[in-house]
């Protein structure tokens, strides 16, 4: 539905017109590139009928406006373009854009600060890593509610003092007292240079745990991330249980000088041996 068709209206009494629609608590005037942008993303409603409405550029019959918020990335109801520029307006109830029935939750891994890993659930730094990464995709909100059901048992109760006005910022800083590393760079480094393959372990979990090492030696500043590699390469041969499977892969570990080449090349030398 536009308006403008007639030619000896005034631009004092297009104005008044638009005012006038304006006021109405459920509608607003918006520019055609305006609703043709919206047009162009298919926007839910309610029933085929209100779609259709919608794509003609009818008044559809929807909810009241108040009920659901309004985005700070749709223009005001009081938006206009300058006079001149402003090509045919048209209807267009709002609360159309935010019908989303079926948000996606957050899902979380469990930790209770068990000194053993539980089934089902991981250890602190897999949880901590997990919380981090959606820090920069939700809002503190939105993120707060499934952090605190991720974590049970001690882990939880050491959040009581805390208070009930926490945020994922205090949670994550009171978790990090209680269970992230305190080990010093030294420490680190000599646990990395003391460890071998175990017993029935299989070599991904064996690299896995020595890149997971030097890694937070490396945050620390102790090690150099340009000698990361390098070294994770030489330990991670060098450590090896298996002298046969060693000695099959000398000549991939003198020629392969990166540490996750080298893991894909002696997993799969591994595996033809089994074969």
């Amino acid at each position: 539905m536009a308006f403008g068709g007639d030619e000896t209206m005034g631009e004092k009494d297009l104005q008044e017109i638009i005012d006038q629609i304006n006021a109405e608590p459920h509608y607003r005037v918006i520019p055609k590139e305006e609703y043709d942008m919206l047009k162009s993303q298919k926007i839910p409603t309610s029933t085929p009928k209100v779609q259709q409405d919608v794509s003609e550029g009818a008044i559809p019959k929807l909810p009241p406006l108040g009920q659901v918020p309004f985005p700070s990335h749709v223009p005001s109801p009081g938006y206009l373009h300058p006079p001149g520029l402003m090509s045919s307006p048209r209807f267009f109830n709002s609360s159309a854009l935010f019908q989303n029935n079926n948000p996606t939750p957050i899902k979380l891994p469990t930790f209770s600060g068990s000194e053993q890993t539980q089934k089902g659930e991981v250890s602190y730094d897999v949880w901590s890593y997990e919380v981090r990464c959606l820090k920069g995709q939700w809002p503190d909100h939105v993120l707060l509610q499934p952090v605190r059901s991720s974590l049970k048992d001690t882990a939880r109760e050491i959040l009581i003092p805390l208070g009930e006005n926490a945020t994922v910022d205090n949670i994550l800083a009171k978790l990090d007292d209680f269970y992230g590393n305190v080990c010093t760079p030294e420490n680190i480094m000599q646990k990395f240079y003391s460890d071998h393959q175990q017993e029935g372990e299989s070599n991904v979990s064996y690299g896995s745990r020595l890149e997971q090492c030097i890694s937070k030696a490396v945050k620390l500043g102790h090690i150099d991330v340009n000698a990361k590699d390098a070294m994770l390469r030489s330990k991670f041969w060098s450590g090896l249980k298996s002298s046969q499977l060693r000695n099959a892969t000398r000549h991939k570990y003198e020629s392969v000088k990166e540490f996750h080449s080298l893991l894909r090349e002696i997993r799969q030398i591994e595996q033809e041996e089994k074969i």
